[in-house]
């Protein structure tokens, strides 16, 4: 039988030995005569202390068996689940978990899953099952997670089990040997698979392509397709987007057919009329009735046509760059032009050009995931990136602490030496009636901030319930108004916003006029997100911010705004000469905002003069060849950046040199920048200028990446969830080539970029694997490294996910959740016995028995022990002196009252200035006076005798002894 207490530390009880010589020490104590009674009780107290700190040390524990059972249920959540079945099981479910079924002390927890976790209640007696709220990604199954979860939050004090509900069709993961250690706490897995079978069904596996082909051939395209049961439908190609006439004697360009069960296997020859990249997309429309699930119906492949050199220029003005387009098409080069809205969102696109020019392109025209794969397309890709100048480029056109400023070869942000004048700008945030409000306000925050100027003013105002000294109404400064500089504190301050729900505009754009108003700033500026509910400003606060000249912006998103409040955020734009932005898409809210903090752009254009240029020797690089250029009529202010970066040309100015053409190796690609721009406006005298073409055709092919070597063959394929990448290497002489410096980058679908190794597994073979885990094109891209480590060349491939393997299940997996339950002792239920089910059940489970601590406590007790240990010793009362306390007050006679009277007359004024004879004959007669007093005193019975008697005891020891 189990004790309920035990001991950690048993061995500590040895000191209980101490009580041996604390008790022989209090032996003595035992026989003095009247000290009987405080000897036994600091005995006691003393030997209670010494147990008390031994058992403390000992480490005691108080096992306490728990009661009831907790339920945690998983929920599948994912994709390959029917709807249908997915809101049964939460019916039935509900019913299971009722409180009529549950005893008082049982409690239920729900835990949602699908490629990720969601909680969606704690494990509680009063929980209602309700799947999580927020709903996990439903794109992957990943049941171990959610096993991993289970464990962590079952409580000690309680019995438990783990409800697992899913079709068992895991795509991520491994449960069972996540199982292994609910095994081993005791923990029993009951599951409940969700049952189904499609019998209609049909999905293309894969599309088959060659990765490489040259342009003017015919590549085969193979498409497999799979099918439960015979089945017809049309098969449509697309290349490119475009589609294919693939039944050319039939009306319509899609093949109609019939399959058989199984896997039936389509090809097709297509030619190649363009170089660049193609993409093949098989997409299959079935007969009506022969299919279940849609999204598995279609496949891509990725074919790469070497092509010569072919450039994307990006312009807001075509008119702006005809001449400069004619030069460099009339030099070989191939150039498509386009808006900055229609530059590429993925890597595959990217990788048909060798270079990318932004001409006079600011940062807010393009959104994150542009800029993203811009970036990769410079760093992982090999690409080239020229950006040439104009007042939207560069520091003015929001480009500071950009992605795309790091490849760039100068620092956006000019030097602190350059007394460029200030901006201050106000942010005051009410984003919460947003969905994801939290979210967007800190990532428009942070596009603000990180695009500003470091001498730039910034703070930040918010609405909080809590309130403060330096608020109005509650509305007060996160981030008072301070220099940006590094902003390291602006974005300290960004994580620390609350998000508050304003109650009205007065309250912060009077908190943020008494801030602007202070500062010497020439351009002072605010800008205010909100869904527009608060109370609008006082005539007279805009009549303020007029008389300053402190402009607002207004940016409306959803929430409980209405049309009023649209014209009340319109008006206090239009009343202060900002600008008012009605968005419906929040990725487009950080653009806004970047684009809201340029308040010195002006500053950073230098023009109306013209500039001398200096050029500085270069042996290598674009412009070695230049030695003389026209002046400049303009340019962007900006800083050197150093290091591997060159500036061969720059603009002598006071304070100092202001670069104008720069450039240097970044990442595997080439980037140039040249701060002024084609001639329209600031270099009119360049496209006259006899080496213009020559220039511009330099810069271009320089920045080019190198092309792919026709000695070199790449295949890709997908297994499972992990691609597979084989490269065969030769060199010039056709021999196979060892030792091969490369690099291998992989990008995926979302634009991450992550360096891979090529292994050679023989002779001139290379290969290499990594994990597919999003849907979508993957780019691998292996560049080819010279001696100094730059790209001489490079050879693409991609391989493809078309869809989550979710859509690939046809039918449950309810062996897999059979062998969780076996291995864990749980129990296999079914949706068919409603009325049997007994989650709770606690007949095959043991309560687990709770240790809690208990040496704390005890050693508070000791403490208090050893006070009451003192208080014995010091302020003891023995039975005689407590007998006087509590004895009656006798009668006080007359006589008593006049002796101590006597006793307490002082001398005469005469007495102290006596003769010396007279002083000495006194020494013995008041004695003898004062004995015979003492002793008529003493001869009272009464209690006042006593108590003088005491006294002069006290007073007078040599009288006592006499």
């Amino acid at each position: 039988m189990d004790l309920p207490i035990q001991f950690d530390r048993p061995g500590w009880l040895v000191l209980l030995v101490l009580l041996v010589p604390v008790i022989v020490f209090a032996w003595r104590g035992l026989t003095r005569k009247g000290a009987r009674g405080r000897a036994i009780a600091s005995t006691v107290s003393r030997c209670m202390i010494v147990i008390l700190l031994a058992v403390a040390i000992a480490r005691p524990v108080w096992n306490e068996t728990g009661k009831g059972v907790t339920v945690i249920a998983l929920l599948d959540r994912s994709q390959s689940v029917p709807k249908q079945i997915q809101n049964q099981v939460v019916k039935t479910l509900k019913d299971w978990t009722s409180a009529e079924r549950r005893g008082p002390d049982d409690r239920l927890a729900v835990i949602s899953f699908g490629k990720q976790v969601a909680i969606g209640s704690m494990p509680d007696h009063l929980t209602v099952f309700e799947p999580a709220s927020n709903e996990p990604d439903s794109s992957a199954t990943n049941i171990s997670k959610g096993v991993q979860m289970a464990v962590a939050l079952l409580p000690k004090d309680t019995a438990s089990r783990i409800l697992v509900v899913s079709d068992g069709n895991e795509t991520e993961g491994q449960v069972l040997s996540v199982a292994a250690q609910a095994k081993a706490s005791g923990i029993p897995i009951d599951v409940l698979p969700l049952l189904y079978d499609h019998k209609n069904e049909v999905m293309i596996e894969k599309v088959i392509a060659p990765s490489q082909a040259r342009n003017g051939q015919s590549v085969p395209v193979r498409v497999i397709v799979r099918s439960v049961g015979e089945s017809s439908g049309v098969l449509h190609l697309l290349q490119n987007g475009i589609e294919l006439d693939i039944s050319p004697n039939l009306v319509g360009s899609g093949a109609p057919m019939s399959l058989h069960a199984g896997v039936n296997a389509i090809m097709f020859d297509i030619p190649i009329q363009k170089g660049g990249p193609q993409k093949f997309e098989a997409m299959w429309v079935p007969t009506s009735g022969t299919d279940t699930i849609s999204s598995n119906n279609t496949g891509v492949a990725v074919t790469f046509v070497s092509q010569g050199g072919s450039v994307l220029l990006v312009t807001q003005n075509q008119q702006n760059v005809n001449h400069f387009v004619s030069i460099l098409r009339s030099a070989g080069l191939s150039i498509e032009v386009r808006s900055p809205e229609g530059m590429p969102r993925d890597s595959i696109e990217y990788s048909s050009f060798d270079a990318v020019i932004l001409e006079d392109i600011p940062r807010w025209k393009l959104d994150d995931l542009q800029e993203k794969f811009l970036f990769s397309f410079v760093h992982d890709l090999g690409g080239g990136l020229i950006c040439t100048g104009g007042p939207n480029a560069f520091g003015a056109g929001g480009w500071i602490g950009s992605q795309i400023e790091q490849a760039m070869p100068i620092k956006c942000e000019p030097p602190q030496s350059r007394q460029l004048p200030r901006g201050a700008l106000a942010l005051i945030m009410h984003s919460c009636e947003m969905p994801e409000g939290n979210y967007w306000g800190k990532r428009m925050d942070e596009a603000a901030v990180d695009s500003l100027n470091a001498l730039d003013y910034v703070g930040i105002i918010e609405y909080d319930w809590n309130g403060g000294p330096l608020t109005v109404n509650n509305a007060g400064w996160t981030l008072p108004m301070q220099l940006a500089g590094d902003k390291t504190e602006a974005m300290n301050a960004i994580n620390s916003l609350v998000y508050g729900d304003m109650q009205d505009f007065g309250s912060p754009m009077s908190v943020a006029l008494q801030g602007l108003k202070e500062l010497d700033a020439p351009q002072r500026h605010v800008v205010i997100i909100s869904d527009g509910d608060p109370i609008g400003p006082s005539q007279e606060l805009l009549g303020k911010y007029q008389i300053e000249g402190v402009t607002v912006s207004t940016v409306m998103v959803g929430g409980h705004g209405s049309a009023t409040d649209m014209q009340k955020m319109k008006g206090i734009a239009t009343v202060t000469g900002g600008r008012f932005y009605m968005v419906d898409d929040p990725t487009t809210l950080p653009s806004i905002f970047i684009k809201e903090a340029q308040l010195n752009s002006r500053s950073l254009i230098q023009e109306g003069d013209e500039w001398d240029v200096s050029l500085r020797s270069s042996m290598t690089g674009p412009v070695q060849s230049i030695r003389a250029v026209p002046q400049v009529g303009g340019y962007v202010v900006a800083g050197t950046k150093g290091g591997f970066a060159q500036t061969p040309w720059v603009i002598a100015v006071s304070d100092g040199d202001d670069p104008l053409f720069a450039w240097w190796h970044f990442g595997l690609g080439k980037s140039i920048a040249f701060t002024s721009d084609l001639g329209n406006r600031w270099a009119t005298q360049w496209p006259s200028w006899s080496g213009f073409p020559e220039f511009w055709e330099g810069c271009v092919r320089w920045s080019m990446r190198g092309a792919t070597p026709p000695n070199m063959s790449i295949t890709s394929r997908v297994e499972g969830d992990r691609a597979i990448v084989n490269l065969e290497a030769v060199d010039e002489n056709n021999a196979l080539l060892n030792f091969m410096q490369s690099k291998a980058v992989v990008v995926s679908p979302s634009g991450e970029a992550t360096q891979v190794t090529l292994q050679q597994t023989g002779p001139g073979e290379y290969r290499t694997e990594f994990d597919v885990s999003e849907t979508g094109a993957w780019l691998v891209n292996v560049a080819f490294l010279d001696s100094n480590g730059n790209a001489t060349g490079r050879i693409p491939t991609a391989v493809t996910v078309p869809y989550p393997k979710e859509f690939a299940v046809t039918m449950h997996n309810a062996s897999l959740l059979h062998q969780l339950a076996l291995q864990t002792g749980g129990r296999v239920l079914s949706m068919e016995d409603v009325e049997f089910v007994d989650l709770f059940d606690s007949s095959t489970i043991r309560q687990p028995v709770s240790p809690k601590s208990m040496w704390d406590l005890l050693a508070v007790i000791a403490a208090g022990m050893l006070v009451l240990d003192v208080a014995i010793r010091r302020l003891w009362i023995d039975k005689k002196s407590m007998q006087s306390m509590i004895a009656p007050v006798g009668k006080v006679s007359a006589n008593s009252v006049e002796a101590l009277r006597k006793v307490h007359r002082p001398m005469k004024e005469g007495q102290v200035h006596s003769e010396v004879p007279e002083s000495i004959e006194m020494t013995s007669a008041p004695s003898s006076k004062k004995k015979e007093e003492r002793r008529e005193v003493e001869g009272r019975d009464d209690n006042l005798s006593q108590l003088l008697k005491n006294k002069r005891n006290r007073n007078n020891p040599k009288d006592e002894q006499e």
